[in-house]
């Protein structure tokens, strides 16, 4: 698990690696997108690449949710409020205001492998929505799945307690933020900044992906000049989204 997420949040959203400092926008697309034709990245502009050396970060891009060139409030309030409500959730424990209905197994599949695993499944008194659990490492690694009845919601990775990714869905598509964020270094666990951005429509990435450096420099910048389905051209699975085991299992 920890290979799956955390390799996508920090190597493939960016890289401080200075490979090449001549290299080119193509060669910066196949180092990220692995797979991708030929035909579909030429929608994607870069305007900073992984090979090359990070560039200062205009202060209009700076990675602060306060930021609201970057998120608008009720994201910000979003992405808080998430962070607290789920900090100290595991399987065991849910979240507040919710009841343990059952124990699934789910199973997560990209390209020839398959994990599966087991969620543990909370209903509200006073709601329809549902929220599933799943833990790994002795409750280091959480991950939630949020939804209504219509398949809105979102999933987010928590790390020691820690948000770490977080993903939103309309209709059971990633719709709308897909984000990871620095854990915080400092000892009082203070100052988590966004350090990948960018933003889904029916599950396709549109407009700019951003990466930071851990200094805050721009790590990464490209533009999609059309929606492009960026997640079946890495190399490691970069969504969190998991499914039924067939029945049997």
């Amino acid at each position: 698990m920890r290979a799956l997420y955390l390799v996508f949040a920090v190597g493939i959203f960016y890289s401080t690696d200075c490979l090449s400092e001549q290299a080119t926008g193509k060669a910066s697309l196949e180092y990220m997108f692995p797979s991708m034709p030929a035909n579909v990245q030429e929608d994607i502009v870069v305007q900073v690449g992984p090979l090359g050396s990070p560039q200062p970060c205009p202060i209009e891009l700076t990675n602060l949710f306060s930021n609201s060139n970057l998120f608008s409030a009720a994201e910000a309030q979003k992405i808080a409020a998430v962070a607290l409500k789920y900090r100290n959730v595991t399987t065991n424990n849910g979240p507040a205001d919710a009841v343990f209905k059952e124990m699934v197994f789910k199973q997560q599949t990209f390209h020839q492998y398959t994990n599966v695993f087991p969620v543990a499944c909370f209903v509200h008194t006073n709601s329809i929505d549902r929220e599933e659990v799943a833990s790994f490492y002795d409750n280091r690694f959480i991950v939630i799945r949020y939804r209504n009845p219509t398949g809105d919601g979102y999933d987010a990775q928590f790390v020691d307690g820690w948000l770490i990714l977080f993903q939103e869905y309309k209709n059971n598509l990633l719709n709308g933020l897909f984000l990871s964020v620095n854990a915080p270094n400092n000892p009082d666990k203070t100052g988590q900044k966004c350090n990948a951005l960018t933003r889904m429509v029916n599950g396709k990435v549109t407009g700019k992906y951003i990466g930071w450096d851990e200094n805050g420099k721009i790590a990464v910048e490209l533009e999609f000049k059309k929606p492009v389905e960026i997640l079946k051209y890495l190399p490691m699975k970069g969504d969190l989204s998991w499914e039924d085991c067939p029945k049997g299992k």
